[in-house]
């Protein structure tokens, strides 16, 4: 099986998983993503100027360099944006009604 077979797998048992967790479990889990992703900005630079400079060394063109670049501005959008989603309404379950 390739790795990214067993991805999509691993990615729709979780979704069950997730699905079956209940409002509130989602939404703390979101919120300590968030809290996570937060706390770790240092880290995760660090790691992302490894990856940055593996694409530049690889030739990737630097438009798509610059998109795999993160700053401490760009860490915190994502932490907004994992917040604004945990912030709405729970959609698992919910119909859309006609």
């Amino acid at each position: 099986m390739t790795d990214i077979a067993k991805l999509a797998r691993d990615a729709k048992a979780a979704g069950r998983l997730v699905a079956k967790a209940g409002a509130e479990r989602r939404t703390a889990a979101l919120v300590a993503i968030a809290d996570a992703v937060d706390r770790q900005v240092h880290a995760i630079l660090e790691a992302n100027l490894e990856d940055v400079n593996a694409a530049t060394k690889a030739g990737l063109a630097a438009p798509m360099v610059d998109r795999l670049r993160l700053d401490e501005s760009r860490v915190g959008k994502i932490v907004t944006a994992i917040r604004e989603v945990a912030a709405l309404p729970d959609p698992v379950g919910n119909t859309i009604k006609k």
